[in-house]
């Protein structure tokens, strides 16, 4: 069994007919097949925000995520949070 579930990261929307789906940080080796199944089999779509690094790395998943009809954003380049989180100096 997978440690990821699709579950702890829905939100319900009071009184609403749409939901909208947003995956961070990814394409991840593990997870993304497992959102992606759960998404086909609920025949929901949503949007995948990817790290560039990681979308680097693993093609085979950005092209099964739009091969699925779900939508792709840049979520960054990578996650070196020292590069937003550094203090500035003038």
């Amino acid at each position: 069994m997978s440690r990821f579930s699709l579950g702890s990261c829905v939100r319900y929307i009071a009184n609403s007919s749409h939901v909208y789906l947003t995956f961070d940080d990814g394409p991840h080796p593990e997870a993304t097949p497992a959102v992606l199944a759960t998404l086909r089999r609920l025949n929901v779509r949503a949007t995948f925000f990817v790290v560039t690094e990681r979308a680097r790395r693993y093609p085979d998943l950005i092209n099964a995520v739009r091969a699925e009809g779900h939508t792709i954003g840049n979520h960054s380049l990578d996650h070196r949070w020292g590069v937003f989180f550094a203090e500035r100096t003038a």
